[in-house]
């Protein structure tokens, strides 16, 4: 049903995030469209799924809402959860902090009507928070999943490929079709309060190897509310370094999009990183992360040092699994090349 969205929100003690959030969404303007809430609990010690309750019936409980638990903890295993339960073939991931503009279904449903090729769309996400903005948050916004995620409306770039997990909107094909092709994730997502990330972005980048299209649009708008505690230099320190491990592990899918060879073997892969290992770069690299710290507050240079050493740091760790991740890299490179157009085709 191309008019119809599910809406899944993803929770981990959300119990003071989620009234805000079920408030905007109770306020959309979907006129002639079905759709639905879903709030998976992740294993919440607080009163989530209670208050979830209770805040759509006092909003009005516009469309159904089920609460569901999912003992599994991580991102991808609530996600998960949610499109098993969700009933209708667009999905719309929508964090506990995004507050959704009231158009936000309706140009969403509207877009992927529009184009069929469509797998994955994203919007405009503007930071709000109870506090100033640090003078530094905009050369780091991106790592919060903000700001526009293309230059002009359209395709994301291919130095980008993908569009960030708040407020995405997703066809269940793409599912299906990673699915029929037997893909399975490398990455370790969201738990809890940790700061390791990835799934999103390795998502997309195997939907855009599959063919799918990825796309920005600024009609999409919403408010991504950042919680005070994340605003410190500490906190973007451990977003980065979390992203930068991730990563690593990323850069190998894309490499496969652009047609580049992989190196199969762990130790020409290290052999080929020498260069940063024994330059200046390498000495900065030690630094930036073991003696400027985080004294280096709204340093860029800082946080890319600090990265690349975290990338080095994931690639020595990989050693006992690289052969096998390459090989199941490859394995899904070549039997994902056009599944898009094939599954699209056949689903007609």
């Amino acid at each position: 049903m191309a008019n119809a969205i599910s809406v899944i929100i993803c929770c981990y003690n959300s119990s003071h995030r989620l009234p805000k959030t079920l408030q905007y969404l109770a306020s959309q303007r979907t006129e002639n469209i079905k759709w639905e809430v879903i709030v998976v609990d992740n294993n919440s010690t607080d009163d989530t799924s209670e208050v979830a309750v209770t805040e759509w019936q006092q909003a009005g409980a516009p469309v159904p809402l089920i609460v569901i638990q999912e003992s599994n903890s991580g991102l991808s295993h609530a996600r998960a959860a949610g499109i098993k339960q969700a009933n209708y073939d667009l999905l719309l991931f929508c964090d506990d902090d995004n507050w959704l503009e009231t158009d936000y279904i309706a140009s969403a449903c509207q877009l992927m009507q529009r184009d069929a090729g469509i797998g994955i769309l994203g919007g405009l996400n503007t930071p709000i928070s109870t506090v100033a903005l640090p003078e530094w948050f905009g050369r780091f916004e991106s790592a919060y999943a903000c700001g526009p995620q293309a230059p002009t409306d359209g395709e994301v770039l291919p130095d980008r490929l993908y569009i960030t997990g708040a407020g995405m909107v997703i066809r269940r094909a793409v599912f299906e079709a990673l699915d029929r092709v037997g893909f399975r994730s490398k990455l370790t997502d969201r738990k809890g309060e940790e700061l390791s990330s990835g799934g999103d972005t390795e998502l997309c980048f195997a939907a855009a190897i599959m063919g799918f299209k990825l796309v920005y649009s600024s009609a999409l708008r919403l408010f991504h509310f950042m919680e005070p505690k994340r605003l410190t230099w500490e906190y973007a320190v451990k977003l980065n370094n979390g992203h930068a491990k991730s990563f690593y592990k990323l850069l190998f899918y894309k490499k496969l999009y652009r047609g580049e060879v992989l190196r199969r073997s762990w130790f020409k892969e290290l052999v080929s990183k020498r260069k940063e290992i024994v330059s200046s770069e390498g000495v900065l690299m030690l630094y930036h992360a073991y003696l400027k710290g985080n004294k280096a507050v709204g340093d860029v240079f800082n946080i890319e040092m600090r990265g690349k050493l975290e990338m080095l740091k994931a690639h020595l760790a990989m050693r006992a699994e690289y052969q096998e991740f390459m090989d199941d890299l490859l394995r899904f490179h070549t039997s994902a090349k056009g599944t898009a157009a094939t599954f699209l085709n056949s689903a007609e």
